[in-house]
């Protein structure tokens, strides 16, 4: 295997394509603490990058053996062989020690060395039994809120109450994202080989092209995804939105038309009846854009226009380059 392939197989297993989105979850919880230093906002992004890659590979190691017997998988690096176990393990043990390099060096204090250990003690009981026992995407949701306070206790050891808004923001997108969205593309593969997900908890199977989604677990989805209007009413409620009608108006108008997006695409995939993967990955890489894309206008009163632009378009020029780099496609990565 040349240099440039071998590498190209590393970023697979890394996860690069949303590697940005995971390491802003720190950065978030900092934002909403009002900080906007630069050096120390770097500092928790490449935080989040060690955490996102320990994470995800932590999860191919523990998945690799339900991805080699699945045809949609089988060509992940682990799954396939491209890359050893021990060299899994070895990108683990790295990226875990640099994390906790940095909390030590940079960031000790002995409540951040306690969030530390909980966000990634929660990650880790997710990819250890997440196939095995129903509802640990709470776990891994969980993880992230924790991530998100992080971020905020590097700033101060006194949270604001826009820090749990924004943690429980992301924490009920990740467990969307794995319970609902992951749960719907690997229904086939999870059935088949006896997985204990959400969704096949709450009745959702195929049969040859036909996807049957339940009631149930529609509402399931409904209930999580609607959640966060409420706290994003909350934000837009707090002091820190106590701007004029002018500068607030263009950004309420944004967050509606996002919102709309994300409904539409919500009521897009939980409305077909076959099932077909790629089709599905593209609708929830489109839903994810819209989703997202309501947090850094959030910040607007913190970071500014300038601020906005850089929170949004950096993930997602980031996601879609890294995307044609590793599978030719903007929107379906193999995953």
């Amino acid at each position: 295997m040349n240099i440039l392939k071998r590498i190209k197989t590393y970023l697979i297993l890394c996860r690069i394509q949303t590697t940005a989105v995971s390491a802003l979850t720190p950065v978030f919880g900092a934002l909403a603490m009002g900080e906007t230093q630069f050096s120390h906002l770097t500092l928790l992004f490449i935080y989040g990058i060690f955490a996102h890659i320990r994470g995800f590979v932590t999860n191919e190691y523990c998945d690799s053996e339900f991805d080699r017997a699945s045809p949609y998988t089988s060509s992940k690096p682990l799954a396939q062989g491209s890359i050893s176990k021990s060299a899994a393990l070895l990108i683990i043990f790295i990226s875990l020690f640099l994390s906790w390099l940095m909390v030590v060096v940079l960031f000790f204090n002995p409540v951040i060395v306690l969030i530390a250990f909980v966000h990634q003690t929660l990650d880790t009981i997710y990819n250890l039994k997440g196939k095995k026992i129903i509802g640990l995407d709470t776990s891994l949701a969980a993880s992230v809120f924790f991530l998100c306070l992080f971020g905020a206790f590097t700033v101060n050891t006194t949270l604001n109450p826009i820090v749990f808004y924004i943690a429980t923001l992301g924490a009920l997108q990740v467990l969307f994202n794995n319970a609902i969205e992951g749960g719907l593309k690997d229904i086939e593969s999870d059935y088949q080989f006896g997985a204990q997900t959400v969704a096949i908890a709450l009745g959702v199977r195929t049969q040859g092209e036909n996807l049957k989604i339940p009631l149930r677990f529609k509402l399931t989805a409904f209930i999580i995804k609607l959640a966060p209007l409420f706290f994003i009413y909350l934000i837009l409620s707090s002091p820190m939105w106590e701007l004029s009608h002018m500068k607030k108006f263009p950004i309420l108008a944004l967050i509606t038309i996002l919102v709309t997006g994300m409904l539409f695409t919500l009521f897009r995939f939980l409305s077909l009846k076959k099932f077909q993967r790629e089709n599905m990955k593209k609708i929830f890489s489109l839903h994810e854009i819209f989703t997202y894309s309501i947090v850094p206008l959030l910040f607007y009163p913190t970071v500014g226009i300038m601020g906005i632009f850089i929170l949004i378009f950096l993930p997602l020029l980031w996601y879609v380059s890294f995307n044609v780099l590793l599978y030719s496609k903007p929107f379906q990565p193999a995953v």
